[in-house]
């Protein structure tokens, strides 16, 4: 295996009610659980949590299981309570401190939420040719087919990317100059990634389309991730 899929999770933010970090672990287990089983074997899988420090704190006894079996490593420090995308970011430069990539030929950077319903993101970086893998699709309600525009302004979709191991290298110490700024003035990780393709003139392929559905927690009053009008798909 000569490519990394890094998959970054903060299944029990401190910030949240009980409730809802039930809820979320139900959603982890459902998409880490379809990770393992769609990842192409050139691929280990890597599997970084910042909001716990060991699994005996997660109370699904089945996500607990498979976070053990993945060989999970725990980050210390939750920067994502200021700033989400700081806190996966923050975790993505201590995975390379702790020599994660170092082996690595090709990077996948994914959010442990995201449900991949098939290997296509992971087979487009299997194949890919230049720095780094991109998009910032559209996204359409699944239960009526209502598209939802994102914003195409300064930023790039960060659910899900690629790099080579010299780019996220590069895109890690990029962060860690911009960090202050971005907890600061508010900035974004896709706002970050965008900054750095293009500042830096990386290569880059494009995806139209990832596969990927996610749920959005911000339409939903309940929190119980089982409402279907809240699931979109890109």
């Amino acid at each position: 295996m000569n490519n990394i899929a890094m998959v970054f999770c903060a299944i029990r933010p401190g910030q949240v009610s009980e409730h809802i970090v039930k809820c979320r672990e139900t959603l982890y287990l459902s998409c880490l659980r379809q990770l393992v089983r769609i990842t192409p074997k050139s691929f280990a899988i890597r599997v970084f949590e910042n909001t716990v420090t060991n699994s005996s704190q997660i109370t699904c006894v089945e996500l607990r299981s498979l976070l053990d079996s993945v060989g999970t490593v725990y980050i210390s420090g939750n920067k994502g309570a200021v700033n989400k995308g700081v806190g996966e970011l923050d975790m993505l430069t201590k995975a390379i401190a702790l020599g994660a990539v170092q082996d690595a030929d090709k990077v996948a950077y994914l959010t442990g939420s995201k449900f991949h319903t098939c290997p296509y993101f992971l087979e487009h970086v299997e194949s890919m040719q230049t720095q780094s893998l991109i998009s910032n699709p559209d996204f359409m309600y699944v239960h009526d087919g209502h598209a939802e525009k994102t914003c195409k302004d300064g930023m790039y979709n960060d659910m899900a990317f690629a790099m080579n191991r010299d780019t996220i290298i590069e895109y890690s110490s990029y962060f860690t100059q911009n960090e202050a700024m971005m907890i600061r003035d508010s900035v974004g990780s896709e706002q970050l990634l965008y900054k750095f393709i293009n500042e830096n003139g990386i290569s880059y392929t494009w995806l139209e389309h990832l596969g990927i559905v996610r749920y959005d927690w911000q339409r939903d009053p309940n929190n119980n991730v089982r409402d279907i009008n809240n699931y979109q798909v890109c």
